[in-house]
């Protein structure tokens, strides 16, 4: 139980720390470089809406959504890999008898892979055909 607790605590940590290495930090040091972003911001945002369709929200939108599945799938990934993994070491070291219930838990695992790299599937293709349009 304490084992757990400790793991979930590191992958909390690791993805606390993944947040932050990975955040777009941009600061002004005076207020006319706080007056200056401010203008850029502004015209981004109409010369993007004048000469396409996609506005300055659509694209902060579109780096918010890559962002979230390139922490989420590699996340997955790890999971299912030490699930796995651990289901294997368990698979090896069991008796006969404890073979069969591993073998049940298999099943889970395996329907639980197919479910997160699908649901990825859809959500990296759903992204591609709607960013085209």
């Amino acid at each position: 139980m304490k084992k757990k607790r400790t793991v979930l605590k590191i992958l909390i940590l690791t993805m606390l720390l993944q947040f932050i290495m990975f955040m777009n930090i941009s600061q002004a040091v005076s207020l006319s470089g706080i007056i200056d972003s401010g203008d850029e911001f502004l015209e981004t945002g109409k010369s993007g809406a004048s000469d396409s369709s996609t506005t300055a929200s659509d694209l902060t939108t579109r780096g918010i959504i890559n962002d979230i599945y390139s922490i989420l799938f590699p996340l997955g990934v790890a999971i299912t890999v030490i699930v796995g993994g651990v289901i294997g070491i368990k698979f090896m070291i069991a008796s006969a008898e404890d073979k069969a219930k591993i073998k049940e838990s298999m099943v889970p695992y395996v329907i639980g892979c197919a479910v997160i790299y699908g649901a990825f599937g859809i959500w990296r293709l759903a992204i591609e055909i709607l960013s085209a349009i």
